[in-house]
């Protein structure tokens, strides 16, 4: 998997602010939608349930 992927979905499943995110990925990742949907996609809400459903 790609860490930029991967490592932006747990971000935003760990609430960061999207503008320090974008600087973290040196993108303009808060405001593109395109890269919104290349490296975020929906599933920051499943990483969220995975994380309440542990003990």
């Amino acid at each position: 998997m790609d860490f930029r992927r991967s490592g932006a979905i747990d971000a935003v499943a760990g609430n960061v602010d999207p503008m320090h995110l974008a600087g973290k990925m040196a993108n303009s990742i808060d405001t593109n939608k395109e890269l919104q949907a290349t490296y975020l996609h929906q599933r920051a809400q499943v990483v969220r349930l995975a994380d309440e459903a542990r003990p």
